[in-house]
């Protein structure tokens, strides 16, 4: 977990972090919480596993920035395309991507 946090803090898009930690027994909440020493990271923790929906929701309740990524643990999606999957939205072409 530590090291795809790095990975998308590292990406000049990236303005905030919202790590949600859904009772997971692998370690996340502490490699999340080692990550807070970088202000845009914010960790939220369910005490009972609540699921990918209700981690969403967490995760959204606590979003300031004005684009929101939703990047899973597993690296589904590659950090370096942020860029190119933002870009639509900040030319104006569209709303959603």
């Amino acid at each position: 977990m530590a090291q795809v946090i790095s990975r998308v803090l590292r990406e000049p898009s990236v303005q905030q972090v919202v790590v949600v930690d859904d009772c997971s027994t692998d370690g996340t909440l502490e490699a999340a919480r080692r990550s807070t020493r970088d202000p845009r990271v914010t960790v939220k923790h369910h005490e009972t596993n609540q699921g990918k929906g209700a981690a969403i929701r967490t995760g959204l309740e606590a979003i300031t920035a004005p684009l929101v990524l939703i990047q899973d643990a597993d690296m589904e999606y590659d950090p370096a395309d942020y860029e190119k999957q933002i870009s639509p939205i900040l030319r104006g072409r569209a709303d959603v991507v």
